[in-house]
C-alpha cells in the first residue's frame, strides 16, 4: 500500500546558522530534482530551493549560555512547531545538521516517532561534552562526518559514523576566480571583514574589527573594506555599529551575502571564528581568525574544551597553521599588525596557499552533499510501497 501523497515521503531537515543553510540547501536542491520535499527549519538558501520552512532558522540564532535562557521560550516554541508538523506529515527520514543541544532534543522526538535519523555535521562531542557519545548512540542512525577524524572518533565508541567529506570542498577544490568585486573597486588593497553571521557574535566583535581598520587605513590610505553579510546576521546591527566610524564609512563596503566572493577577492582578511574560517583557508586569503564571548561562558569552556585550538583548519593538520586571537588577545593592534603583514610580506600570502594545499590534500574529493542525498534516498520507500 502506497502512502496517501505527501505523508510519509517528505523528509524533515533542521538547520539553524548560515553555514548549515548554505549546505544543506544543496541537499534540498538534489532530492527536489528527485522529487523529494523538504520541510521544517532553515534558512534563504534553502527557501530558495523550494524547502517549506516551517520556522526560519533566524528563530533560533543565538549562542553563549545567558543568550539561549533569554530566548528559552522562543526556542521551545518553534522545536512545538516542528514537532507538529512532524506529526502531520509523518516523514521516515529526517537530516539534522549540527545545532547539537536543540537536534538531539528533536532526535529523542523522532526516534519516538520511528523517524530514520540521519546527523551531518557533527556536533564537536570531540572537544567537549563528550557525554553526548552515549546521546548520540541512541538516537542517531547514521552520523555522517565531514571532518577525517571524526569518523575514528565514532566508531571507537560504536556509533555508526562514516566520513563523506567536507561540503566546502565542493565549493572550493578549484579557487573561486570571482572578480567583480575587484572590477567595483579597483585595485586598492582589499581587506574582507567577516564579525560572524550571529547576532550575538557580530555584537562582541565588530567594533574591535573596525578599531582595526583605523589602524590599517592610517598605515595605508588606499586600504578599502568589504563587509559580507551573513543570511542570519541583521544589517540594522552592522549599519549601527559602522555609523560610529564616520571616518571609515566610505571605504566600507558592505555587500549581501558574497562571503567566498570576497575572500577570493581580499589580500587580506579578520574572520570570525567558525566555519567561515575553513572556508578562509580552502580559498587561501591570508586571514586572522577573532573570536570573543563573555567572561563566565569563557571560564566555563576554557575547563572543558579538549582541543588545542578551536579553528578547523588548524586542528584538520594538526599544527598552528591559521594565526588566532581569542577573547583579551583579540585586539586592535594585533589584528592591524596581521593585516598590515598580509598585504605587505610576500611570506603571508605563500603560507596561506601552503596552507590551502595542505587542506585540500587532507580533506580529500569526495562530494558530500551527494553522500547525504544518497543515504536519505536509501531510506525512503520506492514509489508504491509502503
Amino acid at each position: 500500500m502506497s502512502d496517501p501523497p505527501g505523508l510519509g515521503s517528505d523528509v524533515l531537515i533542521l538547520a539553524g546558522e548560515a553555514s548549515a543553510d548554505h549546505h544543506a540547501a544543496k541537499i534540498v536542491r538534489a532530492l527536489k530534482d528527485r522529487g523529494v520535499a523538504t520541510f521544517g527549519m532553515g534558512g534563504d538558501r534553502m527557501i530558495g530551493e523550494g524547502f517549506t520552512a516551517i520556522r526560519h532558522a533566524r528563530d533560533i540564532s543565538v549562542m553563549g549560555f545567558w543568550a539561549v535562557l533569554k530566548h528559552l521560550r522562543t526556542i521551545f516554541a518553534v522545536e512545538r512547531a516542528l514537532q507538529e508538523a512532524v506529526v502531520a506529515r509523518q516523514p521516515k527520514v529526517a537530516v539534522l545538521l549540527d545545532l547539537p543541544d536543540f537536534n538531539l532534543r528533536m532526535a529523542r522526538f523522532l526516534k519516538s516517532r520511528g523517524v530514520y535519523v540521519i546527523y551531518y555535521i557533527s556536533p564537536q562531542v570531540w572537544a567537549w561534552r563528550a557525554s553526548r557519545v552515549e546521546t548520540i548512540r541512541k538516537l542517531v542512525d547514521e552520523m555522517l562526518c565531514v571532518l577525517p577524524f571524526e569518523e575514528g572518533f565514532y566508531r571507537e565508541r560504536h556509533v555508526a559514523a562514516r566520513y563523506i567529506g567536507h561540503p566546502l570542498v565542493e565549493d572550493l577544490a578549484e579557487k573561486p576566480a570571482l572578480l567583480p568585486l575587484r572590477r567595483e573597486i579597483g585595485d586598492a588593497p582589499l581587506i574582507g571583514l567577516l564579525p560572524g553571521s550571529r547576532r550575538q557574535v557580530t555584537h562582541r566583535l565588530l567594533g574591535t574589527i573596525l578599531d582595526a581598520a583605523r589602524v590599517v587605513l592610517a598605515a595605508e590610505p588606499r586600504a578599502q573594506f568589504v563587509l559580507p553579510l551573513a543570511g542570519t546576521s541583521t544589517k540594522e546591527l552592522v549599519l549601527s555599529t559602522l555609523a560610529r566610524y564616520p571616518d571609515l564609512l566610505p571605504r566600507v563596503h558592505i555587500v549581501e551575502g558574497r562571503s567566498q566572493e570576497v575572500l577570493a577577492t581580499a589580500d587580506s582578511a579578520v574572520v570570525a571564528s567558525g566555519t567561515a574560517t575553513l572556508e578562509a583557508a580552502l580559498i587561501g586569503v591570508p586571514f586572522v581568525a577573532v573570536y570573543r564571548i563573555s567572561w563566565l561562558t569563557f571560564q566555563i569552556l576554557r575547563r572543558i574544551v579538549k582541543v588545542s585550538s578551536v579553528i578547523l583548519a588548524n586542528l584538520i593538520l594538526g599544527e598552528p597553521r591559521i594565526v588566532e586571537l581569542l577573547q583579551g588577545d583579540m585586539n586592535r593592534d594585533r589584528i592591524a599588525a596581521f593585516l598590515l603583514s598580509a598585504l605587505r610580506e610576500p611570506r603571508v600570502k605563500a603560507e596561506a596557499s601552503e596552507t590551502r594545499r595542505r587542506l585540500l590534500a587532507a580533506l580529500g574529493q569526495k562530494t558530500a552533499s551527494d553522500e547525504v542525498m544518497r543515504a536519505v534516498l536509501a531510506r525512503l520507500p520506492a514509489k508504491g510501497t509502503s
